[in-house]
Formats: C-alpha cells, sequence, structure tokens
C-alpha cells in the first residue's frame, strides 16, 4: 500500500536509516570549516543547519558562480545539487 502512494517513509544515506545520527554523527570542533554538499536525485529539498547560516552558499552547487552570503535555509531542486560552506 505504501508503494502506491510514491511518499518515502525515510530518507536514507548510504542506504541505512539514522546512517548520520547518534554514535554515526559526524563531528567538527569549533572554529573548523564544514563544507556540505547536498545532492538530491527525485525531491525537491531545502537543506537547514539548526543553528547557523551557511557563510557561503552555492545553491545550484556550481563553485565557478559567486555564492550567496549567510543563509539558513535554501533551495536544492530534484536532480541538482548545492553546497554551503560554515565557517
Amino acid at each position: 500500500e505504501l508503494s502506491k502512494g510514491l511518499t518515502p517513509t525515510h530518507v536514507v544515506f548510504n542506504g541505512a536509516v539514522g546512517a548520520l545520527t547518534g554514535d554515526n554523527a559526524l563531528k567538527a570542533k569549533v572554529g573548523e570549516k564544514v563544507l556540505f554538499i547536498h545532492s538530491q536525485a527525485n525531491r525537491d529539498s531545502r537543506p537547514h543547519l539548526i543553528g547557523g547560516h551557511g557563510d557561503l552558499v552555492w545553491p545550484y552547487g556550481k563553485f565557478a558562480d559567486a555564492p550567496i552570503q549567510g543563509q539558513e535555509t535554501w533551495f536544492v531542486p530534484g536532480g541538482s545539487a548545492g553546497a554551503a560552506l560554515y565557517d
């Protein structure tokens, strides 16, 4: 029945629910720069880091474009990619 609705019940990373949570969470030290690259094959998404802003954001993933600064949330169309640098 769920497969008929085309609405996923989970969003996974490398095929596993919770792959980047709990003991598997990625960790960064204070002062380290973190680059997020976000791609989505089929669904539009809006990456959002709770408690922070992307210092430099490339909403369409093209580093040759000038980045947008200070974005809290940005739009990544399905089939596209985006990137954000947290400094």
